[in-house]
């Protein structure tokens, strides 16, 4: 069934949607034709691929010791939280994973035409991620109700959208003008390299279906495969430009204090063992008058003296 909206026009533009309509219908004909299997075909082919087929053994061919190929392709959809007081950094995004299960290939011609069909998760083996540094405790990634796509080959195709919440160490040296990198790692559960082996499709992360945040603009992404078994990603905690600047005012405020409580207590213990350094003098007067002019001797006491002494003693 074809359905249009004719728009208000001439009659030129109601033959180009009658054309538009015979191609998608001609189309679909077409694919109704190539794939004509029936519902007794599908079910034939489910009890065919299911019988003895163990969801918990590794889909290798010959050696169970084989690593299984698996490409992965991440699509960036909505950045939640950056919150920079607890470091949670949390974004929404689909995984598509792609590898091949020997037991789930068949011959389209014996099986009624079928080309690919779905089968729910826990029936088959499907990988299990988990994020690595979560913010939280959560379970693996991936809801049992994302079934898994399979083509006559063997090719599965796996896709799940998910919350991820990491924990990111912000650098807020350059605030409010910073840019943060974070990082959201995910790694299989309970398989190593030596087992499974992750190829990214792509080195960038696909944003076409990306939100924009009101509070964060996005830059770029990156997308890369790291071995936890040969290198660990470093963990560095930058210290903020302002902390730098506040702690050395804080250094130089310290040095200040200590030298004037210091030079405070030299001239107090100055003060206590010679005197006050500046002393109430006394003074002794002789007069002489002789010829009726007056010579003034001023003389000046002994704590006057010890005052002087003290005060040329805390001088130095």
């Amino acid at each position: 069934m074809c359905i249009g909206i004719e728009p208000n026009g001439t009659k030129n533009s109601n033959m180009e949607l009658t054309l538009l309509c015979i191609v998608i219908m001609f189309i679909m004909l077409n694919v109704n034709v190539v794939t004509a299997e029936t519902m007794a075909d599908v079910s034939s082919l489910y009890t065919h691929l299911l019988t003895g087929y163990d969801a918990r053994v590794r889909p290798t061919a010959d050696d169970q010791h084989q690593a299984i190929n698996m490409t992965l392709t991440f699509s960036l959809n909505f950045i939640k939280t950056v919150d920079v007081t607890t470091g949670e950094f949390t974004v929404m995004g689909s995984v598509t994973t792609q590898w091949n299960d020997p037991r789930m290939a068949w011959t389209p011609s014996m099986r009624g035409g079928a080309y690919s069909i779905t089968l729910p998760r826990h029936t088959v083996w499907t990988p299990e991620f988990t994020v690595i540094k979560s913010f939280d405790t959560s379970d693996s990634l991936g809801h049992p109700k994302y079934n898994v796509q399979f083509v006559y080959d063997g090719t599965a195709v796996w896709t799940f959208d998910d919350k991820l919440r990491a924990v990111c160490n912000y650098d807020v040296s350059d605030y409010p003008f910073d840019v943060q990198t974070c990082a959201v790692a995910l790694s299989p559960v309970g398989m190593t390299s030596s087992q499974l082996r992750l190829i990214i499709a792509t080195s960038t992360a696909d944003v076409t279906d990306l939100v924009e945040s009101d509070a964060w603009e996005y830059v770029s992404s990156s997308v890369t495969v790291v071995d936890i078994e040969v290198q660990l990603p470093p963990n560095t905690y930058p210290i903020p430009k302002v902390s730098i600047c506040i702690t050395v005012v804080l250094l130089v405020s310290s040095v200040i204090c200590i030298l004037t409580i210091l030079n405070r207590r030299f001239n107090t213990r100055c003060q206590r063992e010679h005197g006050p350094k500046h002393p109430k003098h006394t003074w002794t007067y002789e007069v002489t008058d002789e010829e009726k002019h007056t010579n003034v001797t001023v003389l000046p006491s002994k704590e006057a003296t010890e005052g002087s002494k003290c005060e040329a003693n805390c001088d130095l």
